[in-house]
């Protein structure tokens, strides 16, 4: 069974999936907008960029043997000369790197720039690391130390000579990083889905009806309202069309809540009743299911009852009935009720039941119910829905009880309690009360 919290949700969700859907979508594609027009962010990092300077006079010519000597010379000198395999074999030795770090660091960390003033040749080396200061000096101190001692391969007489020693630099870079578009679709899709839930579950609290059996229940109990009997919903039934659910078989597996429901009225009443009251707060609760079926019930015990319409000039048009309305009563119903017997069909599908309407003034509805009382067993009056005529509840002198009829998802918590408590103040008995459409389901069959 479903707790009467969750089904409440459930029941909000249903009802308003469609506003979610579309707040849902809506957030959904103010993101996908703002992917297309969101610039590239703007990232501010550090990094750190070690300098040193190499320095080489070059022998002049009269010193050298010839030109073709010299010229042999600075061919040799350039990177793969440098940094040849022995060079990096000793720099990953004293680094303690391997293959494939120091080649990370030839290929995109360090920078050599040759360069030419007369006859000096610089070297220009930067060596750049994003995190560590001490490690850019350490590693850069290394390479040139490992530079010096090659070159001395070029000359015996002279080599590379530190023109200044390495430092550090501090340099800020800004970097544009396009925006994740999975994380910002991920972000307006979550905002859309909490957006959507939490205006349910809104709804779902501001709804004051009564989802569930429990609830209602739970709402007579706190009052001592006497529940006379759960009616399960009958299946293959509009609650929309005009034709209404009358349990004509004997057999059908809904007769006997029903029957059930007279005898807790008979048990629970201190005195004869002959007339009966049945209302509900608005309408589609089942009242006039309830009053019908009810009435079927008592004519199948063996009771002469009588069902009073008081919300129209005609008598109930369904098929089974085989009563025809009476034209006058609409023409002229001042002069018709004045006979209150002109009012009544026999039903001849089921003995003991007759029906009759009454929408005259409360004086004649007076007149004929005192009349009936004579001439019946039982008289249930089908009335108006609270909602629609406040005046029922002065129909006190007329009835001998109040039968308050509900329905799981249609009674309203707040105005269902505020009539409970103006029923127990008036001087008509409070019969108790029938909850209509309850989870099981039966064929009026």
């Amino acid at each position: 069974m479903i707790p009467p919290n969750v089904k409440r949700f459930l029941i909000s969700f249903e009802e308003h999936k469609l506003f979610a859907a579309t707040i849902f979508l809506f957030c959904l594609v103010v993101s996908i907008v703002l992917c297309t027009l969101q610039p590239k962010s703007t990232i501010q990092k550090t990094k750190f960029i070690a300098k040193g300077q190499l320095s080489y006079n070059k022998p002049s010519v009269l010193s050298a043997s010839t030109k073709e000597q010299l010229r042999q010379q600075d061919m040799l000198v350039n990177v793969d000369f440098l940094l040849a395999s022995p060079v990096q074999k000793k720099i990953r030795n004293q680094l303690q790197l391997t293959n494939h770090q120091l080649k990370e660091i030839i290929t995109r960390q360090l920078k050599i720039n040759f360069l030419e003033n007369g006859s000096t040749q610089i070297v220009d080396l930067e060596y750049v690391n994003a995190a560590n200061p001490e490690e850019a000096i350490t590693t850069l101190r290394v390479i040139m130390a490992e530079i010096i001692e090659q070159s001395s391969l070029i000359s015996t007489s002279r080599s590379y000579e530190i023109a200044f020693t390495p430092i550090v630099l501090e340099v800020p870079s800004t970097n544009l990083e396009a925006t994740n578009r999975f994380l910002l679709l991920s972000t307006g899709a979550g905002i859309g889905y909490l957006l959507a839930v939490g205006g349910i579950f809104i709804w779902a609290l501001l709804d004051d009806r009564l989802h569930t059996f429990q609830e209602i229940q739970e709402l007579f109990l706190n009052r001592e309202v006497p529940v006379l009997g759960n009616v399960p919903r009958i299946d293959d039934f509009d609650l929309h069309s005009q034709k209404l659910p009358m349990i004509i078989d004997n057999n059908s597996g809904c007769a006997t809540f029903y029957a059930q429901i007279c005898h807790n009225l008979s048990r629970n009443s201190s005195s004869a009743i002959k007339v009966i009251l049945v209302a509900s707060i608005i309408d589609r609760e089942g009242k006039s299911v309830t009053a019908y079926n009810l009435a079927i019930a008592y004519a199948r015990a063996g009771k002469r009852t009588l069902v009073i319409e008081t919300d129209s000039y005609s008598l109930p048009d369904s098929e089974w009935t085989q009563a025809q309305a009476d034209e006058n009563a609409s023409r002229e119903p001042l002069q018709y009720f004045i006979e209150s017997d002109r009012v009544i069909r026999f039903l001849p599908e089921i003995p003991n039941l007759y029906l009759g309407n009454n929408s005259g003034s409360y004086s004649e509805l007076e007149r004929a119910i005192k009349h009936y009382r004579n001439c019946f067993d039982l008289v249930i009056i089908d009335t108006l829905s609270l909602s629609e005529c406040q005046d029922i509840l002065s129909m006190e002198s007329l009835a001998d009880g109040v039968v308050l009829v509900t329905q799981p998802g249609i009674s309203r918590g707040a105005i269902l309690g505020e009539t409970i408590d103006r029923l127990m103040e008036t001087e008509i008995p409070f019969l108790g009360a029938v909850i209509n459409n309850t989870e099981e389901t039966f064929s009026i069959a």
